[in-house]
């Protein structure tokens, strides 16, 4: 589920050469005839040629408008570009949707970073999405809303004719109205536990599940914001759903979801925090588990401000599931677990350097990558906190907090040599108990 309080245009255009600048001369054919065009709701507009007309919303809750039209003369029945605006209120940072597109979104494909433009407050990449030979062009521009994404593509062969006009098209987008909040369903009545919002449509007699899964959720959530310094970069209140059911729990966020819908539980950044289905509560142990890993998670993207790298959230998440006490405190770890790391460690294929641009998907389909990272995690963040290498890791989630771009904050790193820390690493495990 995606979400931000920044605003991302994002447009997405089929394949190219040579980069695109304003300045390249005249555009040919100029743009004639522009008219100005807005969402159905007044949130935001864009200048179009007056042969351009409106698609419709598109399938998702974040989908604004699409436009589509002819840049070139026209020599077919379909519009050589289409432009899609979206909304991404969960995230406050566009390098964070950057970095998302990049590593988790199939539409884009490879990003061409010799096409990277930065303007005042917004962010360009184009994209080559090789499947389809299509090239996204992908512009995102921060607001106190948060990011919309303006989607605009093009076929290979047209691209080159219609590349300059984006720019310009580009140029024209503003935010001129506010997005209303979204309301909450019916049915679902709210309480509080421990200081956080908890809201259910679950039966009054299933009250003491819906609080113990509260309860359980913030412990996680208690180890995320002991480990991870600093104010979080989202402000807005901590809200956890529990839906009563798996019906009800895939009503709820289904026109959030780009592809299949998460089995236990979605965290995001928009109107909850969380969102989780007590259908598998009885499944104790396991629903536990989740719940308390999700806890971790869901604070690692707060305090970013939106989806974090794979290898922060989930390492974050290890230390909740297997640090927390029943009161959200750091117990030590059991024997189990640092064997299971220390095997892990021992077989240990990944260089951090690479440990580090793993997917979520890579991660949670390895249970001992997952140990592993939490070594990780437990290594830099306590055991070596002082030396050169937990003061780089130190350093790194303080950029991610306030710059947002992950990319960037791995340049914290730059003084560690990755062997030495690899070696200290693995000297230390080897003793470890």
């Amino acid at each position: 589920m995606r979400s931000l309080l920044m605003t991302a245009v994002l447009l997405v255009v089929v394949a190219g050469s040579a980069p695109a600048h304003a300045d390249d001369g005249p555009l040919n054919p100029p743009l004639r005839e522009m008219t100005t065009h807005e969402d159905p709701g007044g949130i935001v507009s864009i200048q179009l040629p007056r042969t351009w007309s409106a698609q419709g919303k598109g399938d998702i809750d974040q989908s604004l408008e699409r436009w589509a039209g002819w840049i070139q003369p026209t020599v077919t029945d379909a519009p050589d570009l289409r432009i899609e605006c979206e909304i991404e209120s969960g995230y406050r940072n566009a390098w964070l949707l950057r970095y998302f597109h990049g590593v988790a979104d199939p539409r884009f494909g490879k990003r061409l970073d010799e096409f990277h433009r930065t303007g005042e407050g917004w962010i360009q990449d184009r994209w080559h999405n090789e499947a389809n030979d299509t090239v996204f062009v992908t512009r995102l521009v921060v607001s106190d809303q948060g990011v919309f994404e303006l989607i605009a593509y093009a076929h290979q062969k047209m691209f080159p004719h219609v590349h300059r006009h984006i720019d310009a098209l580009f140029d024209t987008f503003a935010v001129v109205g506010k997005r209303p909040e979204k309301p909450w369903p019916d049915g679902y009545r709210a309480s509080v536990v421990d200081g956080v919002q908890v809201w259910t449509n679950a039966p009054a007699k299933k009250a003491k599940l819906v609080k113990n899964a509260a309860l359980t959720f913030l412990r996680g959530w208690e180890i995320g914001r002991t480990v991870l310094a600093g104010a979080p970069a989202a402000k807005l209140p901590a809200r956890v759903v529990f839906c009563a059911d798996a019906e009800s729990y895939e009503k709820l966020v289904r026109d959030s979801v780009r592809g299949p819908i998460p089995g236990y539980g979605i965290p995001e950044l928009d109107r909850w925090t969380i969102v989780m289905t007590l259908a598998d509560a009885k499944k104790k142990t396991i629903y536990k588990s989740v719940l308390q890993r999700y806890g971790g998670l869901a604070y690692a993207r707060r305090f970013v401000g939106g989806p974090a790298p794979a290898w922060v959230e989930w390492g974050i998440a290890q230390r909740a599931l297997i640090e927390a006490d029943r009161r959200g405190k750091f117990t030590k770890p059991s024997t189990g677990d640092i064997k299971n790391a220390k095997k892990a460690i021992a077989a240990m294929t990944t260089p951090f350097a690479e440990l580090v641009k793993k997917t979520t998907y890579e991660l949670t389909a390895n249970p001992d990558l997952l140990y592993e990272l939490w070594a990780w995690h437990y290594y830099l963040g306590e055991v070596a906190a002082n030396d050169l290498a937990g003061s780089a890791f130190a350093a790194y989630l303080e950029l991610l907090r306030t710059k947002g771009d992950p990319d960037a904050a791995l340049k914290a790193f730059d003084n560690v040599d990755p062997d030495d820390m690899t070696t200290g690493f693995h000297a230390w495990a080897r003793d470890w108990k």
